[in-house]
Order: C-alpha cells, then structure tokens, then sequence
C-alpha cells in the first residue's frame, strides 16, 4: 500500500511515497480504508525532527497523521465493526503502523465512531462551491 513517509526530517520536501505492507488486524482493531487524513501542526512538528523520531525506535519511513475516515475494511474479532460501516477514527503516528496518510490503517476498535450521516455529501457540496483547503464541518 502507499503511504505519506517522512524518510528524514526537514521540511515538507522530505515528504515521500512510500510502499508498506498492508496491515492486518488483531482481536480488538479494525482496519480501515482511508478516504481523507487530518495535516495538523504535530505533524510538521514530526516531519521537521524537532523533538526527535517517535518513540518505539521504528526506523523511518515515518507515517504522519493523526485523524482520518473511511470505511471499514476487516474488523479483527471482536471489534464490533462491519466491513462497509463508514467511520471516523484516531490514531498516533508513533503507533506501530504509524499514522493516518496511508491507504489502510489499523486502529483499536474503541478509537472508532461511526461517521455522521450526510458527512460525505456536506463535503462534496462544499467543494463544489469553491470551498477548498482548511475545512471544518460541525455535528
């Protein structure tokens, strides 16, 4: 799968396309597609190395991101999720998979929400009206 890797630290020109295994779930997680993933200043504060890589001494490339949603892809068991459901979920970029710029991530199942009904076609209408960028949507 693809993903947002931070190969070494500086500024946004280190950002790469990485290639990563895709992960799999455990009992308790839930992997999701990804559709869209939040840029917050934590994550320019990983990528310019400012407080060094993230802890759990993983080698780079490092995946940042820290919110995201999608759709369930494979529930692990007992996570309560079906593969289908549209969420919304958190994840730390100092996690094992990394962050939330990939294709697919992995979560535990109690970082998970389903996503507001209408979320998608509210998104869409704004950018059809030339609402582009920084975009928050109030539920």
């Amino acid at each position: 799968m693809r993903a947002v890797g931070i190969t070494s630290f500086g500024g946004p020109e280190v950002l790469r396309i990485v290639e990563r295994p895709v992960p799999e779930p455990g009992a308790g997680e839930v992997r999701i597609r990804v559709a869209a993933a939040t840029v917050n200043p934590a994550d320019t504060v990983l990528r310019s190395g400012r407080h060094g890589p993230p802890a759990g001494g993983r080698e780079p490339p490092y995946v940042p991101g820290m919110e995201l949603a999608g759709t369930v892809d494979v529930p692990g068991v007992g996570a309560g999720w079906q593969p289908g459901d549209r969420v919304m979920a958190v994840v730390s970029p100092s996690s094992p998979g990394g962050g939330a710029q990939a294709e697919f991530v992995v979560v535990p199942a109690d970082s998970v929400a389903r996503a507001p009904e209408g979320a998608a076609q509210a998104h869409r209408k704004l950018e059809a009206g030339g609402v582009r960028g920084r975009l928050v949507l109030r539920f």
